[in-house]
């Protein structure tokens, strides 16, 4: 279908500018989507088609999208679907858009937009450019070291949304290091240098870089490094940032030097204390120590910390939720502590689901996070939730995480269903709550669904205590003192940040509802003008499931 589209480019290009004054806005926003959607596919096919003029299809795009973008009753999602597009195809068109100076303009005008998606890929779109261009006038003997301090990422939301920006970036520096003499590791070393004393962000994600990539870059990476924290640390604005970098590159080579190093920032930076925690305690154990708890809160509500800082420590809380939920049933399963509980039950979900809404499917912990918001779900209600209710629980866990990488996450066979993975797998929330609550019979608890039963796969047994406190007395020390009325209070501070709100209240626009993924090209049935998918596979299976409403309207 899209190579279909992509030979009639010309035919609707020509179409849609000889009838252009009689043709609705909503016409041509769908015309410059359907081209967004399909050239970007088309031309990175691992096996295109010789006979697509691709190349000659993009640049009328472009200025036809521009033109459409002019008109006053242009909206942000078309802007947004642009930039994704440009997105899509500058890595490999860097220099036909760095040809085009009206493009140019409007990205760069995009990195300034309210719309967070559009700064997003606007900003992934300019990098994308550059660092093409530089990486030719490389391997042509002129390469500037300037071109580099123009691949600004701008934030580091921008990193933690896994952009390409990132990718490219390491690309470049890859290559470099494979072709070039010592020498002239020096003088990248220099380049790179100056450009991450300005763009510590980049710094921080590099060492977030596949280990296989890290190794190859490892005669470079320690003197840029070094070099950027000791200017960085000249700054009184930028100690955070050199502490945060001094602590990753130490990671990166030592975790038990790491470690000691962040227990040193404790007082400075709460939220480095709970990297610290959460890189001794997760994921050996499911019980964490009370002692975090003040940095968990505390870290998240410290304004100086980053966004991709919050991002993680958003993912680390809801599994310190949940870790500390199965403690206190583990220990105490009393009725006030029950009642603690299901409120810090509560707000692992609420984290849990802020995380899922703000973060792509395809990020490291979107897998674990959509099981504790799973788990919480089973948690909160147990068996008082219907069959409808469960089912519809188990098609979002199993169309987030992906069921086919759910069986490799979980070491399941093939055959076993979606629902009989979250009854298997979920053993402290339905086996530990189905005791407390008196649900069991003389083997253990059982649950049932339909006309099928259930047992836990293994139980609470297995969940090991930390070594500080076998005994619990610290943790039930610190539980009595929880004041669960200030949660709600402490939830506001945390999840009240503005950009945050605005990102995952437009998540929805832009999220498939068959797979759930953030697309930026999402398409709205025509039936019901509801429900959004980005492909024709997703587009099948809503059809399936809302062919009569869609066919009555």
């Amino acid at each position: 279908m899209n190579k279909a589209i992509v030979r009639l480019v010309p035919t609707i290009l020509d179409y849609v500018e000889a009838n252009r004054a009689h043709l609705r806005v909503e016409y041509l926003e769908r015309v410059v989507c359907i081209l967004a959607g399909a050239i970007p596919d088309v031309y990175m096919d691992p096996k295109p088609d010789p006979d697509l003029a691709t190349l000659a299809s993009i640049p009328h795009v472009v200025n036809f999208s521009l033109r459409v973008l002019e008109l006053p009753d242009s909206i942000s999602d078309l802007r947004r679907i642009f930039a994704s597009f440009c997105s899509m195809t500058a890595r490999h068109l860097g220099t036909v858009f760095l040809a085009n100076p009206d493009l140019i303009d409007f990205l760069v005008a995009g990195t300034r937009s309210p719309d967070y998606h559009t700064r997003c890929f606007a900003q992934s779109a300019l990098v994308q450019i550059y660092s093409e261009t530089a990486w030719r006038e490389w391997k042509a003997g002129a390469f500037q070291p300037e071109l580099l301090r123009q691949l600004n990422p701008g934030s580091e939301s921008l990193l933690a949304h896994g952009a390409p920006v990132l990718r490219d970036f390491l690309n470049l520096v890859q290559n470099f290091g494979d072709t070039q003499s010592g020498q002239s590791h020096c003088q990248l070393g220099h380049a790179l240098s100056g450009f991450m004393q300005e763009n510590p962000s980049v710094a921080r994600g590099i060492l977030r870089a596949p280990a296989a990539l890290l190794k190859r870059l490892s005669t470079i990476l320690p003197t840029i490094f070094e070099s950027c924290e000791v200017a960085l640390r000249g700054s009184p604005q930028s100690v955070t940032a050199a502490d945060i970098l001094r602590f990753e590159l130490l990671l990166s080579r030592d975790k038990t030097e790491a470690c000691a190093f962040a227990r040193s920032c404790m007082e400075r930076h709460p939220f480095l204390a709970y990297f610290y925690h959460a890189m001794t305690t997760f994921p050996d154990t499911l019980v964490a120590p009370p002692s975090c708890a003040f940095y968990v809160e505390k870290g998240l509500r410290c304004h100086a910390s980053s966004t991709f800082i919050r991002r993680e420590l958003l993912a680390w809380v809801a599994i310190w939720y949940h870790s500390t939920v199965t403690t206190m049933l583990n220990y105490s399963p009393n009725t006030d502590h029950l009642r603690k509980a299901l409120v810090l039950g509560e707000k692992g979900l609420c984290h849990a689901s802020l995380f899922m809404d703000m973060t792509a499917p395809d990020h490291s912990r979107a897998a674990e996070m959509s099981a504790v918001f799973t788990l919480f779900n089973l948690m909160s209600k147990g068996d008082i939730l219907t069959p409808n209710e469960l089912e519809s629980l188990q098609e979002r866990f199993s169309k987030t995480c992906m069921i086919a990488r759910n069986n490799v996450m979980f070491r399941l066979p093939k055959e076993c269903s979606a629902l009989e993975l979250i009854f298997a797998r979920m053993p402290t929330a339905w086996g530990r709550w189905g005791s407390i609550l008196s649900r069991t019979d003389s083997t253990g608890p059982r649950w049932r669904f339909g006309n099928r039963e259930f047992r836990p796969a293994f139980s609470v047994a297995d969940l090991k205590p930390v070594t500080e406190d076998p005994n619990g007395e610290q943790f039930l020390a610190w539980l009595e003192k929880l004041d669960t009325a200030t949660l709600e209070e402490q939830d506001s501070e945390i999840l009240g940040d503005p950009d945050t709100a605005r990102r995952s209240g437009e998540a929805g626009l832009h999220r498939c509802s068959a797979c759930f993924s953030l697309n930026a090209v999402v398409k709205r049935c025509a039936g019901c003008r509801r429900t959004r998918y980005c492909n024709n596979t997703c587009q099948r299976n809503h059809w399936k499931v809302h062919r009569q409403v869609c066919k009555a309207q």
